[in-house]
Order: C-alpha cells, then sequence, then structure tokens
C-alpha cells in the first residue's frame, strides 16, 4: 500500500513578510463556499501543478508557490518586476507573466518546513512553506469573485496570534505554529511551538482530537473535542480501537500531571461512533459521564448526569452552554463556548461527508428547526464530528437548510409522479446522488434520507402511505427549495 506521502497532493505556500523592524504577514481567509478549511486562515499557496516546471521536487514547489502568489495576491515574485500597470486581479494570467519575460524569483523564497495533512480532513496534502520578504510597499490584495478566498490583510503575527487565541479566527496547526514562531521572533524555531501529534488546537483551551472509528465513510475518525485548561471536560470519546484510545489517553495524562483534572466525558448523542470509549475514560480519570436523558436512555452503559437546554458546563474560567437539538438523534446536544462562540455541534453538520436522518431514530423537521435555532445562536466556528473545523458557521448552516428543502421539493416531485415504493421514489429524488449512495435494499443510504423527508411531509399533511412502503402526494409542493447537492 503507497504510503500516506505518496498519496498526498504536492502544495506550497508562501508567507509574506514586510518591514523587518516590526515585521507583518499577509494571510488570507478562505471562502465560506470552499469544501476545505472553509472560513480557516491562511497563506497564499496551493496544489503543485503540471505547469510548475522543475527539476526537483523543491523546485516545482517553489514555481507553484510564486504562480499562486500572483493568482491569489496579484504580487509577482518575479524578476524584471512587474510594471506598474501589470494585470488586475480579474486578469492573473501566470502564463501571460512568463510568455511577457519575466521570471519566478525561486531564490527569494527560504524554506521553513514541510507537512503532510492529517487524514481525518479527507484531502491529503504534504506542503512546502517558504518565507519571503517583500517591500513594504508591497500592496498584495484577494479578489473575492475568484472563488477561493474572500479577504485577505497584513497584521503583526502577534496580533494575528491574539486573535486566535480569543476564537475570532481558526487557522491550522502548522499555519498556528508558524505564526506563534514569528511572535516569538523567528520562523525558524516553529518545532518549540509544535502541537503534539494527533491533537489539533482550536484555541488555547479547546483541542480537538481526531481518532480513527467504526464510522460511515467518507468519513474514518470522530472529533474528541477537550474543553478546558485546569479543568476539563472530553466530548465524544469514541474509539473501540486501543491504539487510538492510548493516543487520548497519552495526551491527558500529559494534561493531568500538568496539574489539570478531568471532570466530565460528555456525550452529544448516542450513536455508536461517538461512544465507544465514553464509560472507559470516565472511569479512569474519575470524571462524571453526562448525556441528555433521551441518550441516557440509549445506551447500554451507566450516564452519571443528564444535561438538557438551558444548562451549562462549568470548567472554572471557562463555561459552555447546553443546548438540546434533536432531529439527527432524541437526544443531541450542542455545546458553545462562552468565551469564543465556538461550538462542539456533533452530527449536526459534517465537515466531511453528510448527515443522515435515518427514520425511526432522527426527524427531518426537528432536524430543520434545529439548525434554524443554532443560526439564530450567532455562532463564530463549529466543531463537527467529522472532518475539520467550520469557520463559517452561519453560511454552513443555511446551505444544510436550503439542501434539504431543495431535496424536499424533489422527494414530493417524485411522489406526484405517481404513488411508488422507496426504491422507486429513489430513483426519481436521487438521480443525481452518487451510486453507491443508492446501493442497497430499499435505496440503501438515500432510500433512508427519502423516508426521512417522506415522514415529514405526511404529517405535514403533503403525502400519504398508500400500503405499506408505497407513498403517494397530496396537496402541492412547499416552493422553497434551491440547488440540489448530495443526498440529504
Amino acid at each position: 500500500m503507497p504510503s500516506p506521502d505518496a498519496q498526498a497532493a504536492a502544495a506550497a505556500t508562501v508567507i509574506l513578510l514586510r518591514r523587518p523592524a516590526d515585521p507583518e504577514i499577509y494571510w488570507v481567509r478562505r471562502a465560506p463556499q470552499t469544501s476545505f478549511l472553509s472560513g480557516f486562515h491562511a497563506f497564499p499557496g496551493g496544489r503543485v501543478d503540471a505547469e510548475d516546471h522543475g527539476d526537483d521536487a523543491d523546485a516545482r514547489a517553489r514555481h507553484a508557490a510564486v504562480r499562486e502568489t500572483w493568482e491569489e495576491t496579484g504580487l509577482g515574485l518575479v524578476s524584471p518586476p512587474l510594471p506598474a500597470d501589470a494585470p488586475g486581479p480579474d486578469a492573473r494570467d501566470f502564463d501571460a507573466v512568463l510568455a511577457a519575460g519575466h521570471q519566478p524569483r525561486l531564490d527569494a523564497l527560504i524554506f521553513v518546513r514541510e507537512t503532510l495533512s492529517p487524514a481525518y480532513l479527507g484531502r491529503r496534502f504534504l506542503t512546502r512553506y517558504y518565507l519571503c520578504w517583500v517591500d513594504d510597499a508591497a500592496a498584495p490584495a484577494v479578489d473575492p469573485a475568484r472563488g477561493e478566498l474572500d479577504q485577505g490583510e497584513w497584521i503583526r503575527p502577534a496580533d494575528a496570534l491574539a486573535r486566535w487565541a480569543a476564537g475570532e479566527i481558526l487557522m491550522a496547526p502548522p499555519t498556528a505554529e508558524i505564526v506563534r514562531a514569528l511572535a516569538a521572533g523567528d520562523a525558524h524555531a516553529f518545532e518549540a511551538h509544535r502541537a503534539p501529534p494527533h491533537v489539533s488546537p482550536v484555541c488555547p483551551h479547546i483541542h480537538l482530537l481526531p481518532l480513527r472509528t467504526p464510522t460511515l465513510p467518507p468519513a474514518t475518525h470522530t472529533n474528541t473535542t477537550v474543553v478546558g485548561t485546569d479543568r476539563l471536560a472530553v466530548f465524544d470519546p469514541a474509539s473501540p480501537f486501543p491504539d487510538q484510545q492510548a493516543i487520548l489517553d497519552g495526551w491527558l495524562d500529559a494534561q493531568v500531571a500538568a496539574g489539570a483534572q478531568v471532570e466530565a466525558v460528555v456525550l452529544t448523542h448516542h450513536h455508536r461512533d461517538h461512544i465507544g470509549d465514553a464509560r472507559r475514560v470516565a472511569d479512569r480519570y474519575g470524571a462524571r459521564l453526562l448525556a441528555h436523558p433521551e441518550t441516557a436512555a440509549r445506551v447500554d452503559f451507566a450516564v452519571d448526569g443528564t444535561l438538557d437546554e438551558g444548562d451549562h458546563i462549568e470548567l472554572g474560567a471557562h463555561r459552555l452552554a447546553v443546548h438540546h437539538t434533536p432531529g439527527h438523534a432524541p437526544g443531541h446536544l450542542i455545546f458553545v463556548d462562552a468565551a469564543t462562540g465556538i461550538a462542539i455541534v456533533g452530527d449536526m453538520v459534517a465537515g466531511l461527508g453528510t448527515i443522515l436522518i435515518e427514520p425511526g431514530d432522527g426527524d427531518m423537521a426537528q432536524y430543520l428547526d434545529s439548525l434554524a435555532r443554532m443560526r439564530a445562536l450567532g455562532l463564530r466556528a463549529l466543531i463537527p464530528a467529522h472532518g475539520g473545523a467550520i469557520g463559517t458557521p452561519d453560511h454552513r448552516l443555511a446551505h444544510y437548510i436550503q439542501h434539504r428543502l431543495a431535496r424536499e421539493a424533489k422527494v414530493w416531485a417524485a411522489l406526484a409522479e405517481g404513488a411508488a415504493d422507496v426504491a422507486t421514489l429513489v430513483g426519481r429524488a436521487y438521480a443525481d446522488a452518487p451510486p453507491m449512495a443508492r446501493m442497497g435494499p430499499g435505496g440503501g443510504i438515500a432510500g433512508l434520507s427519502l423516508r426521512a423527508h417522506v415522514e415529514k411531509l405526511v404529517a405535514e399533511g403533503r403525502a400519504y402511505e398508500v400500503s405499506p412502503g408505497h407513498y403517494g402526494a397530496l396537496g402541492a409542493p412547499s416552493g422553497r427549495g434551491g440547488a440540489p447537492g448530495a443526498p440529504g
């Protein structure tokens, strides 16, 4: 089997710096609609493409770094320098720059590090990071119309770090480590600021540990989230695998050795890929195991206390509000950090894949209502159970609602074609879904989702059960909806 490095796409990133006496870095924010690390702050850069020439991997990465910097910010790291009337943001064609006789200044890039993105994000990149000093008057500019980025700015590393510490922005660990090193005065000292393996700090008191679990593809991991400094709560310790349990134990043991205490183990809901290690962790650290009463009634181990809408989890200097968000599961809870507005949201949304509303366990009407109530909370970031954190909560929640209503309109239209069984309705309403989603008895996962939509329509008097497993339409479609997406 190929190594993770062999499976990863090569990428390159440039850390632009100016004003050596009081350095500033230029960072950008990934746009809300991007599927990978949406809303995260990062440095200009991207994938190494076939057009990026060079004698070795480093030369090709340097070429890609210069090209991406031009395409994303309009800053030409080339020789001779671009004239003042160089093409604007709407015409950033690097081939045209080369054709005009300009050459990439590959020697201006100072290599800093190479990192491999973790498996839980779903997309693997082997990224080379470079520093590049530019003139004080350099004016890179992001063009939001290009789609991938929506803003960019110069900022002092210490100020960037303060914004991250306050939970105002998200950075992937390699970015945060370099910013911390720059704030300390030496970008090459990032090793002193490296997070432990398998740990992704979301902010100083919220840490995400993605651990491998028997979950639904394309996800392979469930995020265990730890909140607190001296008093800790552990959310969704879920892995049944000893090697993954050892990772969690090792990190928690280090916190305990430093004086912290694990006070609570908390469940978002009862599904097996969220509970597999909960009782063991609670017993190991003498912590109370907490969950919603509906969750407590569905797990096969003892729960020490219950949580519901309006409760709070107190962790010394840190406090989390508890919100009951049924729909995916009857006892689903989310937890909002009071200081930052960062929310641990379980399976309400996903950073990787989609959310299944399964008949008998889930309720589509409740799920849509819970998503709408989450939008009203004014959250700053979401930590889902699967995939990376999400830095654009309102956009993602609105998309989920729009997508489900669009799928509901397709389901009603399928019913209106004539009463049919679930498999036939799946063929009508989920023709745009991947074939794997439609495989299996009753239309597979798409069939389960369709039944959840049909149950909602039946409850609203817009559909009816003709005979067991056969359904037809009543009334007229709601007129709500948007662009179709993945199976919903």
